[in-house]
């Protein structure tokens, strides 16, 4: 297999817990890129090293979303409140 041979744009929306997921990812030249919407605030170097870890353990399938978030819901009301917050 050559980098010519991967496509140039590729994605994946699957629903887990009654929760809508997307991926998308690029790979031009062997490069993917995973777009991660989770709970997670990063604030700081530790907690950024902690985001890439995560998402290489969910890359190996080492670790799901369920499990690491389970009990984690943002609904309607939640994404109206931080609408809210962002206008004030």
């Amino acid at each position: 297999m050559t980098p010519e041979s991967f496509s140039y744009w590729e994605n994946v929306g699957f629903i887990l817990n009654g929760r809508r997921f997307l991926v998308w990812w690029q790979h031009p030249r062997d490069v993917f890129r995973i777009d991660l919407v989770a709970p997670v605030e990063v604030q700081n170097e530790r907690e950024l090293a902690d985001m890439a870890a995560l998402a290489s353990e969910l890359v190996l399938r080492q670790a799901t979303l369920a499990e690491r978030f389970s009990g984690a819901t943002y609904g309607r009301v939640d994404w109206l409140r931080d609408v809210q917050r962002m206008r004030s």
